[in-house]
């Protein structure tokens, strides 16, 4: 008989097994009639045996000639394997316990037979058959015992052992522990492919089980798939118990309640990127009712946290999907929460993101805000006309100017004109001075400066006439102008939360460097550990231009190319290294031309060297 070497470690681990387990019983007396016929596969000698010989069908023989009847399945070869197939079921049939598992000689327990059966290549067929012989409330220990089984192909086997079960038996406690089973697995999309089958055949885990395993899933589309159909088939409202999530920040008392602290996290996850994938989990918390349980301070400071956290490190998911999923949860705690709890959320980060129906939705509920004013003010900054008015009116509040110069932007940064003119027109009609001094400037200087024709007519038109600056005022505003173009942060203004008395004139430098007469412009940004930011820009007709964005001292040389002067830029990138860069003029902005570094070994002179320049 020839033996394959993939049977070969089947029949020797098998062979160990049971010779172990039939030691005891083997040395106290020769083979029984039973024994040699399990042995032979000799079909009709084990019925006349198991006729015969009433002490031969207590529950520890059958148990024992079953074990050897798996043994010797798992030695045959093909040609008699249905023969041993069939001793197994004469066994089974003559009351073998199969809801029972194997026990060493040391008493452990081992596995029960469908298990051991399922292990042999080949033999899914047969397991499952002997599952469908018994009971049908002890089919399922057995099936979780071998999807507990860690060989290969037993999840498998264990799925398709389910086909011997009505669907009412497949929501027995029992069955369900294979939800908890099936997320032992390392992988996550191995995770995902057993708990779709296991919806597949119509089970549904409980809310526990639920929990658990939407924290497990991949974030992709098989994740997020499966992640839908639990939540279509799970009451969001089941209590979870409280040993749900040992270690978990805190104890969420639902389902819906631990999903909506997910969506409301402030760096994403797995699940919250499943979740923000699904549409139909953000139709949930649009009409889902008021639960008390939900509206924990937990909750409330992971919206205050998410809203305040602007610019997130964790950037897997996309930020518009993750703001939709934001908004949806934010929004529930709105509608359904006491107004004095949801009053701790940063509004004006909430408004600054796009979240203005949400801050409506809070003021129809009556809530009070802290500093309604910087609100209105950030609502100006988003061109929000509508909200910035409603606020206005509710509070009786009137912000003058100062905010919306602050929020100003140079032409050919403008995208909404038309709220620009809105805000303006409206600010004006409640008693806004159009020509109001704000931070050294009249407010039509501002508008031209800015080239915001548009705005400079509608002062003129509510009677501005000054277009004056004061003091370091063009300085200051050209400052803000500049920084914006330049894509740096506006300094702030003398009426801004924060504003400390800056010397604006050293975050403007003028240069001639075409030697046209007119100046150039360089505006600084903050410094680092060694260097300044920088930006050098020119003036084309109504548009500024950057020429050059790099960090260091900038130094303006004789030479020149084009009729515009080279520059130098150099600075200290470590303890006792500087980097040098010559800039050229190509017609349209300055490139790197020339690069080296200088190390500083000691007293003596630095040695300089070449470096290819990055572009």
């Amino acid at each position: 008989m020839n033996i394959s070497p993939l049977r070969c470690v089947h029949v020797a681990v098998l062979s160990l097994l049971f010779t172990s387990l039939l030691f005891g019983a083997a040395r106290a007396q020769g083979p029984s009639a039973a024994q040699k016929a399990v042995a032979a596969s000799d079909i009709a000698a084990l019925r006349a045996a198991l006729h015969e010989d009433a002490g031969v069908t207590d529950g520890a023989t059958l148990s024992a000639l079953l074990r050897q009847a798996i043994r010797r399945l798992a030695e045959s070869d093909s040609s008699d394997k249905e023969e041993a197939r069939e001793i197994i079921r004469v066994l089974a049939a003559s009351g073998a316990p199969l809801d029972r598992a194997f026990e060493t000689v040391l008493g452990d327990r081992i596995g029960m037979p469908a298990t051991w059966i399922a292990r042999i290549p080949g033999e899914r067929r047969l397991a499952v058959e002997l599952i469908g012989t018994v009971p049908e409330d002890l089919r399922c220990p057995m099936i979780v015992d071998m999807a507990g089984d860690g060989n290969k192909g037993q999840w498998e086997n264990a799925v398709a052992a389910l086909d011997t079960l009505p669907s009412q038996k497949r929501a027995s406690p029992e069955c369900l522990d294979l939800f908890r089973i099936g997320i032992r697995a390392a992988d996550p999309s191995t995770v995902a492919l057993r708990m779709k089958s296991l919806l597949a055949s119509g089970m549904v885990p409980r809310a526990q089980e639920a929990a658990r395993i939407l924290a497990v899933l991949p974030a992709d589309r098989a994740g997020a798939d499966v992640a839908e159909n639990i939540l279509k088939s799970v009451d969001p409202d089941a209590p979870l118990p409280l040993e749900t999530f040992d270690g978990y920040p805190y104890r969420p008392a639902s389902l819906f309640a631990y999903l909506v602290n997910v969506s409301l996290g402030r760096f994403s996850t797995p699940l919250q990127q499943n979740l923000a994938s699904m549409p139909a989990w953000v139709e949930v918390l649009t009409r889902h009712d008021r639960r008390e349980e939900t509206c924990v301070d937990q909750n409330i400071q992971e919206a205050a946290g998410a809203w305040q956290n602007a610019d997130p490190e964790d950037r897997s998911l996309p930020e518009d999907r993750r703001l939709i999923l934001l908004r949806a949860a934010t929004g529930w705690l709105i509608r359904h929460c006491a107004v004095g709890s949801v009053q701790k959320i940063p509004w004006t980060d909430m408004v600054r993101r796009g979240g203005r129906d949400l801050v409506v939705a809070a003021m129809d509920r009556g809530a009070v805000f802290s500093d309604p004013a910087s609100i209105i003010n950030t609502a100006i900054c988003e061109r929000d006309a509508e909200l910035a008015i409603g606020l206005m009116r509710r509070d009786g509040l009137n912000v003058g100017l100062s905010a919306f110069l602050a929020c100003l932007t140079p032409a050919q940064l403008t995208r909404n004109g038309a709220g620009d003119l809105r805000m303006l027109s409206w600010l004006i009609r409640h008693g806004a001075d159009p020509d109001e001094t704000i931070a050294d400037a009249s407010p039509l200087a501002v508008a031209e400066l800015y080239d915001r024709r548009e705005v400079a007519e509608a002062l003129k038109e509510a009677g501005a006439g000054s277009t004056a600056f004061t003091g370091e005022g063009r300085r200051l505003w050209l400052g803000r102008l500049l920084r914006l173009v330049a894509g740096f942060p506006p300094d702030l203004l003398p009426f801004e939360d924060g504003y400390q008395d800056t010397p604006w004139s050293m975050n403007v430098d003028e240069k001639d460097l075409d030697g046209d007469g007119r100046p150039e412009y360089i505006v600084w940004d903050n410094c680092g550990s060694a260097v300044c930011d920088f930006a050098v820009l020119m003036k084309a007709g109504h548009q500024w231009r950057v020429l050059l964005n790099d960090a260091g001292n900038l130094e303006q040389l004789a030479t020149k190319h084009l009729g515009w002067s080279d520059l130098r830029v150099s600075g200290r990138v470590a303890a006792a290294e500087y980097q040098m860069t010559v800039y050229r003029f190509d017609g349209v902005s300055y490139l790197p031309l020339q690069c080296e570094t200088a190390t500083y070994e000691g007293d003596g002179d630095p040695v300089v060297r070449p470096v290819p320049c990055a572009r």
